[in-house]
């Protein structure tokens, strides 16, 4: 899916990447600094889609 959206370089390790964020917003949603108050649907968004514009480089 990355190949597919432009990775240009190393998509699987663009793809772990991906996985690892996801994995790490749900760890801290759950058990760690988001204890307080979960990030918004409009935080996630821009914190993937800076993920994804640097990975693209967009």
């Amino acid at each position: 899916m990355l190949a597919s959206a432009g990775s240009p370089t190393a998509p699987e390790r663009h793809a772990l990447s991906m996985i690892g964020w996801c994995d790490g917003v749900l760890f801290s949603c759950i058990a760690g600094q988001f204890h307080t108050a979960v990030p918004t649907r409009a935080a996630l968004r821009t914190s993937c889609a800076e993920l994804l514009g640097g990975m693209l480089r967009r």
